[in-house]
């Protein structure tokens, strides 16, 4: 990972540090965390020029600073980083093309069976709702109104 990444992770977990501590002290002195937390939401972090976050937002934070410390605060890698999930258009009409030939089966098998027989096709894990979509729209479209396809 690249330093300037590391860097706007720390800073991401500082100015959220900076309202857990503000809910911590506040819960010291006597106040509910509820009313901690809806105290913390009514002004920016860290400072008058910082982000305001909602109270649910800012409970997530209290928890996960709570339980993993400083940490927990920074935020997550995404898990499909560096993983295209647009369908190259050529896939995505032999795809098309596939599906309008068996309607009837469900997309899922479709693309078991296509995996199966060698067919080099993007993760449907990363692109479900992608592919999904791509045959609802085309099919639903060929379709009149009383019909409709079922994936």
């Amino acid at each position: 990972m690249s330093e300037n990444f590391e860097n706007r992770k720390n800073e991401v977990a500082l100015r959220r540090f900076a309202a857990v501590s503000f809910i911590e002290q506040k819960v010291r002195e006597g106040w509910g965390v509820i009313q901690a937390l809806r105290l913390a939401a009514l002004r920016p972090w860290p400072d008058e020029n910082g982000r305001y976050s909602s109270a649910r937002t800012l409970e997530d934070y209290w928890y996960a600073w709570k339980s993993g410390g400083f940490a927990a605060l920074q935020p997550k890698s995404r898990g499909d980083e560096g993983v295209f999930r647009k369908l190259p258009d050529e896939v995505g009409q032999w795809l098309l093309s596939q599906v309008s030939q068996y309607p009837e089966i469900p997309l899922k098998v479709l693309y078991e069976r296509w995996t199966q027989a060698g067919q080099q096709l993007p993760s449907l894990r990363g692109q479900a709702y992608g592919l999904a979509r791509l045959v609802d729209l085309h099919l639903n479209s060929q379709l009149d109104g009383s019909q409709h396809y079922d994936r």
